[in-house]
């Protein structure tokens, strides 16, 4: 198991949360109760939705407190695999966790071969240097351009297809760099290696007010994008224990405390089964 684990890129495994008696109306899966925790991966690279704390070992963030809320409602404590995003769902087909939490957007392919628990949707866009000198708006304009996104993300997949409009319409294609983390593509904005960072607002927001002023999101092009947890395709029940309790959070008020938490209420719509977001 350890070599394995290595070899997907695992390189921590983050400390328990805090719990409390389960809520009566939620089934909790057997398999969870066996296990007696509920285990996530997630990259740990993606602030201000999961990354390491600034003691390099704690795992912090808006979705990871949200992963706590779910284990709360569950009464079970959960255990985070810190997984590069390349091997997430290698990690998830091998039953090494119960679910993925690494802001994955819903997708045809994803619902195809996954069951996917949806929390909230968030706009795309790009974070760029203040006054926005450039001009960048939209995908487009990024022509001849460096742009900086996450590897394997949605959003490097639309720059992709973006670069197939330019072409077919004889514009010079933008330079995507692809990174391992979110975190190194907003460095890689700040020495000015790139002129554009693409990603979902909240991440953009957070990097942006983390910025003395330097930077702006200059635009949004990307309609709201569903996020969600991924679950194995057998794992109906377990998907099933997720989204009650991310309904009981909803309810109670606990999901709102912790965007307002974190101050990422601007843009971000909460996904329950009576409003899914899209």
């Amino acid at each position: 198991m350890k070599n394995w684990l290595a070899m997907l890129g695992i390189s921590a495994i983050a400390g328990l949360g805090a719990v409390h008696a389960s809520a009566a109306d939620i089934a909790v899966p057997q398999k969870l109760q066996d296990q007696g925790k509920i285990i996530f991966c997630s990259d740990l690279k993606s602030p201000p939705s999961q990354y390491i704390a600034e003691d390099g070992q704690t795992p912090t963030g808006v979705a990871y407190d949200m992963l706590l809320g779910i284990g709360d409602e569950l009464g079970l404590p959960v255990e985070m695999f810190n997984v590069a995003f390349s091997g997430i769902f290698p990690a998830l087909d091998s039953g090494n966790c119960n679910g993925i939490m690494a802001s994955t957007s819903k997708s045809p392919e994803r619902l195809e071969k996954y069951n996917f628990v949806d929390y909230w949707s968030v706009q795309s866009g790009l974070l760029v240097p203040k006054g926005n000198p450039d001009n960048l708006s939209t995908f487009e304009d990024l022509a001849g351009k460096r742009v900086a996104v996450l590897l394997g993300s949605a959003n490097e997949r639309r720059l992709k297809a973006a670069n197939e409009t330019l072409a077919a319409a004889g514009k010079p294609e933008m330079e995507i760099a692809t990174y391992p983390g979110n975190t190194t593509a907003f460095q890689e904005l700040d020495l000015g290696r790139v002129d554009a960072m693409v990603s979902d607002t909240l991440v953009l927001s957070y990097f942006m007010s983390r910025s003395d002023g330097r930077f702006e999101i200059g635009g949004t092009p990307v309609p709201p994008a569903t996020l969600g947890i991924i679950v194995a395709k057998q794992d109906v029940d377990i998907a099933n224990a997720f989204r009650a309790a991310l309904d009981d959070m909803a309810a109670n008020g606990k999901l709102q405390a912790i965007i307002d938490k974190w101050g990422v209420g601007a843009g971000l719509s909460v996904c329950t089964t009576d409003n899914p977001c899209q």
